[in-house]
């Protein structure tokens, strides 16, 4: 079987959960020496993808680079299915410009429906050229059970037989042991919009002060809104931004008295998996996918409810017993999710094409 998955992801992302679980799933899928395997991409800056395509270089800083690369990879993708037999196209994301292909099975994975949910905090148009794949897809595989719901609800005219859910894996180190805990909460990844971070704040910020406890975030560096948001919740000398590898990254998890995901809606949620791998106590929103991969080892509340959301965080804060428990189930839900069997599955859907 002949495979060929393609650029969009590698030249938009520098780390991310879609680029992720493309490089997962392909690491996954040759190491099972079951597929010759091409990856359509030229001028990456995925971080994930480093070992193929080597580090990114000054040339990401050249005006319009981003454009031109983007032609140039559409094209030599074309190119590559003109002239070369696949039987598999997974595309990496939404662009139809492989609609122009000659020949291959269309896999698409939907990673959410976000797009559909907040349209009006979007002003791109990947809604449509979504609509054009999912409509023209032979099969597509969603990444939890609400996902395929969402998608279901939104594409009616979808048949639900071309669906498959197949869960993420989880890429960190699993802890063997449970690490001296520092006095800090972690937030990791993005903050706009449906990450809900204005919300986490305002619940957060009464306990910082009452606990004294710092807030560590990773993702972007703060804007002005944010540090002014700080400054009046009275918590600016105790949040401190990092930059982190995964290997910092996991360390964070490891030290933080607990992690919170107040996110409005989520297609999966691996950092989920990562705070059941660093055997950190999980806070989380009860919204979307979030209850189905969590289970019953976090804390859930109301994201939209400060309040909900500062009584549950303050009661893992304060139980030691709590927090053992929430890490000992985290360890036990997290052997359900694993990039193998992310794999194992999408290749088994690969062969029924």
């Amino acid at each position: 079987m002949k495979i060929l998955y393609d650029h969009q992801i590698l030249i938009m992302q520098k780390y991310g959960g879609i680029s992720r679980y493309f490089y997962e799933l392909i690491t996954n899928l040759k190491q099972m020496q079951a597929a010759d395997i091409c990856v359509s991409a030229c001028f990456s800056k995925n971080y994930y993808f480093e070992s193929y395509f080597g580090k990114k270089s000054i040339r990401e800083k050249i005006p319009f680079f981003y454009f031109f690369n983007k032609i140039l990879n559409e094209n030599r993708c074309l190119h590559n299915l003109s002239t070369e037999k696949f039987d598999i196209i997974h595309p990496t994301y939404y662009e139809p410009y492989i609609l122009k292909r000659k020949n291959g099975k269309l896999v698409l994975t939907v990673h959410d429906m976000i797009h559909e949910l907040y349209s009006e905090y979007f002003n791109d148009n990947t809604m449509q050229k979504k609509k054009k794949m999912i409509n023209t897809a032979d099969a597509i595989i969603a990444i939890s059970e609400n996902t395929k719901k969402d998608l279901l609800t939104l594409y009616p005219q979808i048949s639900e037989e071309k669906i498959q859910v197949i869960y993420h894996g989880n890429s960190f180190p699993v802890q063997k042991e449970v690490q001296k805990k520092d006095n800090y909460i972690l937030f990791t990844g993005m903050r706009k919009i449906y990450k809900n971070f204005d919300n986490f704040i305002c619940s957060v910020a009464p306990l910082l002060n009452k606990y004294n406890l710092n807030l560590i975030c990773t993702g972007p560096s703060f804007d002005i809104s944010e540090n002014n948001l700080f400054k009046k919740m009275n918590i600016k000398d105790k949040v401190f931004h990092k930059s982190a590898s995964d290997a910092e990254l996991s360390n964070l998890y490891s030290h933080a008295l607990l992690f919170v995901f107040p996110s409005m809606y989520e297609g999966f949620g691996i950092p989920i998996l990562e705070a059941f791998a660093s055997k950190c106590p999980l806070v989380c929103s009860n919204t979307s996918s979030l209850p189905e991969v969590g289970g019953d080892a976090a804390i859930y509340f109301d994201p939209l409810d400060v309040n909900d959301m500062s009584e549950k965080i303050e009661s893992v804060i304060t139980s030691k017993e709590l927090q053992d428990k929430l890490i000992e189930k985290g360890t036990e839900q997290l052997k359900k999710f694993s990039w193998k069997q992310t794999a194992v599955q999408t290749f088994d859907l690969y062969k029924k094409l």
